[in-house]
Formats: structure tokens, sequence, C-alpha cells
């Protein structure tokens, strides 16, 4: 009996999972995605090493004479959620404070004067050198926890948690909010960054090695008797990008544990908000992208002659989605310039710039919406070409597609 044939969908989907099996089960992939946890924990460890060998958790004491502490109670968090980690201590008159520092029992004390409701300024004493900024902020939540009355108002809950600052430059090239977009926002916007450049730069590579060397190897003549040429770009593309994804949650879920790890041993580190949006933007451009870099690489590997030539133009074209990042100086300068609006609307740009923006300025709608309708487009445009040229050279085996034989497929027939 003749065989049953298969579904086109179940062709594709057979060529996917074949695809995603010959990439994440080899020993590169192991060691290609590893290497960024391991330098996650690395830097991680590191940096919890400096902090805190350097951060100094003696307590800090006081001497109050206005008497608006007394039984002040020593609370585990702030009312902002975030734990106390370094105690404070009350004293009854300068003379046992100031035994107390000199024998580094603490490390510095403040002084509340008896008009202190008044006149609220302290008086701070130390020896060498003033408590870190942290240390402060943790006398100031002190502060607020004690001074706070049983039933606050609305008003006096919003003040008990904090000040959020936006800053503006006087000319508006930007904008941040200090509780997400402060100096840990920005290194984490870069890390993102170059984490997707990474896959991207990736899958091109992947990409015009599966088109370039089959085609030497003479084994696509093979694998076209029993699929379509779109059932066999489209397999492959969706494995691959089955395989950054595999990448992206191995990293993110690295980061996630690194995270809460060092929140440990820095509690300051839990203010940093997540920044959920742009994780939705950065899903949302994500697939466009990587389908244009698909299809530009299929195409590359369909008309060049060997996997080497192939991988050298592949290297030139890579600097259009590399673009953002020579230019990430005049991002710190002014965010909003045309050239990086500009790098934002452009399709292989576009989910690059508005990562390393992000973090710097606040990154209109418009754009964003403008930016992800010019990636769809293009990635749609791209594939569709990318299958047609893959159709004219797909059996030339050691012949040169030319120029005029690519463009001519995309011509109406």
């Amino acid at each position: 009996m003749p065989t049953r044939p298969q579904p086109i969908m179940k062709k594709f989907w057979l060529v996917a999972r074949q695809e995603y099996r010959n990439r994440v089960f080899r020993r590169s992939f192991f060691l290609g995605t590893l290497v960024v946890p391991l330098l996650i924990f690395i830097l991680l460890a590191a940096f919890i090493i400096v902090a805190v060998s350097t951060l100094d958790t003696r307590p800090i004491g006081y001497v109050d004479h206005s008497g608006v502490l007394d039984g002040a109670v020593m609370p585990e968090r702030a009312l902002n959620g975030e734990p106390m980690i370094i105690k404070v201590r009350p004293f009854p008159d300068e003379e046992s404070a100031d035994a107390a520092l000199r024998s580094e029992e603490i490390q510095a004390y403040y002084v509340f004067p008896e008009d202190y409701l008044e006149n609220p300024y302290l008086d701070l004493y130390y020896l060498q050198e003033p408590p870190d900024a942290l240390i402060k902020q943790e006398f100031v939540a002190y502060l607020r926890y004690n001074l706070l009355p049983e039933n606050p108002t609305p008003e006096q809950e919003r003040l008990a948690k904090g000040v959020r600052l936006i800053v503006r430059s006087a000319d508006g090239s930007k904008e941040f909010d200090t509780q997400g977009a402060g100096f840990m926002f920005i290194i984490l916007s870069f890390g993102l960054m170059m984490a997707f450049l990474f896959i991207i730069l990736n899958g091109s590579s992947y990409f015009v090695e599966v088109v370039a060397d089959e085609r030497a190897n003479r084994t696509m003549e093979l694998m076209i008797t029993s699929v379509s040429p779109g059932q066999l770009i489209g397999g492959k593309s969706a494995g691959l990008l089955a395989v950054g994804l595999t990448q992206i949650v191995i990293w993110l879920g690295s980061l996630v544990t690194a995270w809460g790890i060092a929140g440990v041993y820095l509690p300051a580190l839990w203010s940093v908000n997540i920044p959920w949006g742009m994780l939705l933007v950065i899903a949302l451009f994500f697939v466009p992208t990587y389908a244009i870099v698909a299809g530009i690489m299929v195409a590359i590997g369909s008309v060049a002659n060997t996997p080497q030539e192939a991988q050298q133009i592949a290297g030139v074209l890579n600097i259009f989605f590399t673009l953002p990042v020579f230019f990430a100086s005049l991002a710190f300068a002014n965010p909003d310039s045309p050239l990086m609006v500009a790098l934002t609307l452009w399709p292989t740009t576009a989910m690059i710039t508005i990562i390393m923006r992000w973090g710097l300025t606040v990154v209109p709608w418009w754009q964003i919406a403008l930016g992800w309708l010019s990636s769809l487009g293009t990635a749609i445009f791209v594939v569709w070409a990318a299958s047609r040229i893959f159709r004219v050279g797909m059996l030339r085996y050691g012949q040169r597609v030319s120029l005029r034989a690519a463009f001519g497929a995309l011509l109406p027939k």
C-alpha cells in the first residue's frame, strides 16, 4: 500500500524538532549557553565580596534631647518593606555616645536638639569618615517608622515611603524615574541589550550554516524530495527560534537566581524595580527581529558558493544589527537625538536601540509602535523574499547565484 502523505504542518514541526535537537544537544551549545550564567555568578560573587567587605555594619547611635524618640523600637523592616540591616542604639548623653564611638562600638551618632520639632536639624559625629549613604538612609527609615503615629493619614503614609523623583534635563533630552532607572537599571538595560545582541548574532551564524553547509554537501537535494522549501526553511527557522528562546530562559533564570542571592547580602537591590515594560517590548520585537535575521541569512546561504563565503557576507551584514552599539556614547549624551530616533524606527536596529534608550530616557509609545510595525513588515517581506531566492539556489550545487537571478526570483512570473 502506498504510504499516506504527512500533513503539511506535521512535516513543518518534524523539521523544527529535528533542528532544535541538533543544536541544543551539542556540546558547543551547552558551553556557549552556560558561559553567561557562569559570568553572572562570578561577577555577583565579586560584587558581594567588595560590597560586604566595604560596608560598615556597626550600629549607629543617637542622643535625643527632644524626647521625640522616647519608647522607640528597632523594626525588622522599614515602612516601604525593605529589611533593616543596620542597628540603631539610643544613648542617654553625648559622653556615653562619644565613648562608644571612640571604642568603635558604633560608627557614628546623631544628636537631637531640644527644639527638634521646631528646628528639625541634627548634628552628626564620626571619627574619620562619615557613614555611607545607605547607613544614613537606614537611620531615616528608623525615624519614619518611630515618628509616624499609630493611625497615620494617607498623606503621612505616602511621605513615610519616601519621595519618588522624576529627573529631567534642562533641555528635555533626558527623563527617568529614580526608583526604576538609576544606575542599576541602566546596567540591567545594557546587560539585556548585549544578551539579545549575542542571541541575534549567534542565530545569524546558525542560519548561514544551515543553508550553506547543506547546499555545499548536497544534502539539500535529498531533503527537498520529501519536504517543500517553505516547510524546510520555516521548520528550521522555528527550531532555531526555539534555541534562542531556550538560551533566554536559561539566562533570565540565572539572573533571577543571582538577584535573589545578592538580595540576601545587599537588601538595597530589592528597591530596583523590574522593568516589566521593557521586557514586554522585547518580547514583541524579538520574533520579527529574529525573522529578519533568518530571512537575510537564508538568502545569503542560498546565493553564496561556499560556507566560508556565506559567513564573510553575513559578518558584513551583521553591522546593520549592531549599529546601535557604535552610538552608545550618543545615547548617553542625548538619547532622544534624531539619529537615535531614526535607529528606533529602522527595522534591523529597532529592538536594540529601544533597550539601550529605555534606561536613559522615556521612549514615546508612538516610536515603539512605528518601530514594531517597521520590523514586522520587513520580517514578512524578508522571509518571503528568502523563500523565493532559496528556491532558485537550492539545487545549483557548485554554481554561483548571480544578483540578477536573485532579484529575478522576486519578480512575478
